[in-house]
């Protein structure tokens, strides 16, 4: 059978028998072949005729389809699956396809499972392999190829062409470690030069050539390197950073350079986040979510908490840690992500638009353009085993699709967010984060509850403002019942203590026991690095408040009457709740499940809706009738029958 051999990396040339395919009647035959072998799937003959002929009607379009497959059949007919509503590649043909060479060889390189920076030696047979995939790119997918009139084709060769990009300078920049790691600089030089040739502002790779040159005693080549980097660098509107400025100082100080060492290249993601707050009693939580990203089926983990609870803290020490390669920790090796951890922030994104930038700039890729950013960025990820950690998703959840997406074409992806309320997502595991443990109403000895994780954390933070702050038995006992006044979460306990300069903790208790507008108010910082939604309770709650619908905003302020815990039937008697409302509020975070069938709102997230139903008093007024109502009829059932079943029930929902 005739084979059929296609070279589209570079100028594209296509050969039969090893003879050029040279004369083609219409340049978009090409097109379409190229399009058929390199997509791998049938396509309908509308989507086709829509690809190549955007601006034709469709009549038109479908006639001038039938006509270059009709060229195509001519040409390769046995190469070709022809049906009245698709057509395809015949990939059981003998065919021979650079594109699918290229893309599974680097891929499958052991240098994509380990990270960059790491030791990148590997076999020579290895090497000579990964040398040979990155040979086989020539240049751009279909350089030079110009279909007129066939914008959405344009597109797909544009997204195309960054991918392939992408997967050579990975494929130079491994292969590139390797030689010098092996003290190879004749190869490393040819190597470095056909990478910086794709990328004249790859920092990794100028700083292998500058120790290369300083090492060899060429320091002048070397500084000119330097010179041409930046230049390279401020054409984009950056500098050189601090490992470049570094090496560059070195040279410059006639320091004698090892020719077999050489500068690790860090990835973006890499140096993740420097903790500047410590993180008390989470180690239980870290582990558990280490263990729920260790199992293969969870692949999209959502932390979910209320606003305030430190799910961002937690999630950064964790990816902190991951990042570091689980140093101190009994982790096994594969619990490692090797291609990395990559923090992308949220919270200052206002709409789903922004998503898909935002990674790509956590990942390190430039600027998305075109009208395929979510295609670009899965064939950045396609056999990678990374981690992003997603922060602040709660009010993009309408963008929680493209997460699926991205897992979806990117099997070594995991994704763990944050978030205030579930994605409501298939794929999607829960890890629900309360607030600290706090200590006892009744503590076996003065002072005993100093260990407490919220005391810890009250104590860290109001030492902050007074160094020397020695406290007393009495006063643990007091910081205790801050902690207890704002069940132990974490941002609150923290705006308190930053009242530790001007009051003792019993009057900072003072203050939370007043009045809800009180307290509210009271719990408030004016710290620059707090993002402005997290300098008060008050503006957290504001935020939560603007996720909900107006049925579950109103949910929400007739269940502010209960001042403890209430069971489903008396939140549907009093407040008109139903399950379903109850799910709700509990997916953003709103309700706590106290224990099976009872519920309750945190005393902060009370008081704050409690102050919005009483600015409708006659709601206000409708609703504690209700509420009163409740009780006297609980009081009369448990009253008339002493052996009545629902006695005990009834004396719960009064707390008696």
């Amino acid at each position: 059978m005739v084979e059929l051999r296609l070279t589209l990396l570079g100028k594209p040339l296509v050969t039969r028998d090893g003879v050029a395919l040279a004369h083609w009647a219409r340049q978009k035959a090409f097109a379409l072949l190229a399009y058929l072998v390199v997509t791998r799937r049938p396509h309908p003959r509308g989507a086709l005729a829509d690809l190549l002929w955007p601006d034709d009607d469709e009549s038109a379009a479908r006639s001038n389809l039938r006509k270059v497959v009709a060229e195509l059949h001519d040409l390769i007919p046995s190469h070709l699956t022809i049906t009245r509503t698709e057509v395809a590649f015949n990939r059981e043909s003998p065919y021979w396809l650079d594109v699918e060479v290229f893309e599974r060889d680097i891929v499958l390189a052991p240098c994509q499972h380990k990270p960059s920076g790491s030791n990148r030696s590997f076999s020579w047979e290895q090497a000579e392999a990964l040398a040979a995939a990155t040979e086989l790119y020539r240049g751009d997918f279909l350089q030079g190829l110009e279909v007129h009139a066939a914008s959405p084709f344009e597109e797909w060769v544009l997204t195309e062409q960054r991918h392939m990009r992408e997967l050579a300078l990975r494929g130079l920049e491994a292969l590139a470690e390797h030689q010098v790691a092996q003290a190879q600089p004749v190869l490393a030089f040819a190597t470095l030069d056909r990478l910086l040739a794709l990328d004249t502002a790859h920092e990794g790779a100028c700083r292998h050539k500058m120790w290369l040159l300083a090492a060899a005693q060429q320091r002048t080549a070397a500084l000119r390197q330097y010179e041409e980097c930046r230049r390279a660098l401020q054409a984009l509107d950056a500098e050189p950073d601090r490992e470049t400025e570094a090496l560059h100082r070195l040279i410059r100080s006639g320091a004698e350079l090892a020719p077999a060492r050489a500068p690790s290249t860090p990835t973006p993601g890499q140096v993740l986040y420097a903790p500047l707050a410590p993180l008390f009693g989470r180690d239980s939580e870290l582990s558990l979510i280490r263990e729920r990203l260790q199992d293969p089926a969870c692949r999209l983990l959502t932390l979910v908490g209320p606003g305030g609870v430190s799910k961002t803290h937690l999630a950064l020490h964790l990816a902190a840690q991951l990042q570091a390669g689980d140093a101190g920790t009994t982790a096994p090796p594969q619990c490692a992500f090797a291609d990395g951890v990559y923090v992308v922030r949220l919270a200052s994104e206002p709409t789903v638009e922004a998503i898909l930038p935002a990674i790509a700039r956590a990942l390190g890729l430039p600027a998305i353009e075109g009208a395929h950013p979510a295609q670009r960025i899965a064939k950045h990820l396609f056999g990678r085993s990374l981690l992003l950690v997603i922060d602040g998703f709660e009010y993009l959840r309408d963008g929680a699709g493209l997460l699926v997406n991205l897992l979806e074409s990117a099997p070594g992806l995991k994704i763990l967010v944050t978030s205030r309320a579930r994605l409501h997502l298939q794929a999607e595991h829960l890890f629900r984060v309360a607030g600290l443990s706090c200590p006892q109403l009744q503590a076996d000895a003065p002072g005993c509850g100093a260990e407490a994780p919220a005391v810890q954390l009250f104590l860290w933070s109001a030492r902050r403002f007074r160094p020397d702050l020695d406290v007393s038995p009495d006063e643990i006992e007091h910081i205790g019942r801050i902690c207890r006044l704002v069940q132990g979460l974490p941002l609150a306990i923290v705006l308190a203590a930053s009242w530790a300069e001007m009051l003792s903790p019993a009057q900072i208790a003072e203050q939370l026991e007043g009045e809800s507008s009180v307290a509210l108010d009271f719990l408030q910082a004016n710290e620059h690095d707090l993002p402005t939604g997290q300098r008060s309770m008050r503006a957290v709650l504001d935020r939560s408040w603007q996720l909900l619908a107006p049925r579950e905003r109103q949910t929400l302020l007739s269940l502010a009457v209960f001042r403890g815990n209430f069971s489903p039937a008396a939140a549907e008697f009093v407040a008109g709740a139903s399950l379903r409302d109850l799910h709700e509020l509990l997916d953003c975070s709103l309700l706590q499940e106290t224990s099976p069938g009872r519920y309750m709102l945190h005393k902060l997230l009370r008081q704050y809706a409690e102050e919005k139903l009483n600015a409708d008093p006659g709601a206000a007024e409708g609703t504690r009738d209700r509420h009163s109502a409740n009780f006297i009829a609980a009081l009369e059932w448990a009253g008339e029958d002493p052996q009545w079943p629902g006695r005990q029930a009834a004396m719960t929902e009064m707390h008696l």
